[in-house]
């Protein structure tokens, strides 16, 4: 069996349908395991866009956000930007993982399960390999400096390569962003910070209002579920300007319940896959719990 297959099988079986037709999916490496952050998503969210009450479910997450909606709604997988808006590097584009859209809206949702973190800027990183071997682009600082992989200066190693992710940042965060000692992107503030900068412009180049989510499996063995409980995370949300866009985490488990309470016509299945979510929260939980070294 391939991994594809086995990933496929991830997959809860109603949510499948939002990839009948897409013979060449995006999965990740290792989306066939029961901790997969992309299977995780898909089993939501593919089967609220194939589901018969995709908008009132959506009608009712974002207003329960108090957040206005309007339908219809449209949801797409695994959606990278076509227009490069922000002239990210084509072979690395910010992928989402679920967007939700309608005709006064956009909402990007980044979908996290046992990882430890967001994802951080690769360019306070080492070379791993080849003859740049042990090289670092950046010292991790947002000030003037050049960069010995391609002897550009400037302030962000991205803004050398004309990467426009500072541009945006100026208009939707606080002066008080630029006072850190280190770049606040470098760690993980660079995921959700590459969300919503890319959600915000292609939200201005299409009239919509934007919305940030960050989805996550709510469990006390989890580091994203400690995360949207801490201090950082409120610090985060402190530097956006009011009324730039919407930015809230919000669980797996509650966005199920949300729309278990509507009772839909469809109401058995959601109560299956709330079972299914559920089941795989739980089961990777406990692996996790095991795999921690235990106390002399």
């Amino acid at each position: 069996m391939t991994k594809e297959a086995l990933s496929r099988a991830n997959i809860f079986p109603a949510s499948r349908k939002a990839m009948e037709n897409d013979s060449v999916f995006p999965w990740h490496k290792e989306a066939y395991k029961i901790n997969s952050s992309q299977a995780l998503a898909i089993d939501l969210f593919g089967y609220i866009q194939v589901s018969e009450n995709r908008d009132t479910i959506l009608n009712e997450l974002v207003n329960k956000l108090n957040i206005q909606s309007e339908s219809p709604w449209e949801v797409k997988l695994e959606w990278s930007d076509p227009k490069n808006i922000l002239n990210e590097d084509e072979r690395y584009p910010t992928q989402v993982d679920s967007v939700l859209q309608n005709k006064k809206s956009l909402f990007f949702c980044e979908c996290k399960f046992t990882e430890d973190n967001g994802g951080s800027c690769n360019q306070v990183k080492p070379f791993r390999s080849g003859p740049q071997k042990g090289l670092i682009q950046c010292n991790g600082r947002y000030k003037e400096q050049v960069n010995p992989y391609n002897a550009i200066s400037s302030k962000c190693a991205l803004s050398g390569k004309n990467i426009r992710y500072w541009e945006v940042i100026d208009d939707l965060f606080e002066r008080s962003i630029y006072g850190h000692k280190k770049c606040p992107f470098s760690g993980s503030w660079y995921q959700w910070m590459r969300n919503i900068t890319i959600c915000s412009e292609v939200a201005l180049d299409q009239g919509l209002k934007p919305g940030f989510l960050l989805v996550f499996a709510d469990d006390s063995e989890f580091s994203v579920a400690k995360k949207v409980r801490s201090q950082e995370w409120t610090e985060f949300l402190n530097h956006i300007k009011p009324g730039k866009i919407e930015v809230t985490a919000i669980s797996y488990q509650r966005i199920l319940k949300i729309i278990t309470d509507l009772n839909l016509s469809d109401h058995e299945i959601w109560l299956d896959l709330e079972q299914w979510v559920l089941s795989k929260i739980n089961l990777s939980s406990i692996i996790l719990k095991n795999r921690k070294p235990r106390k002399p």
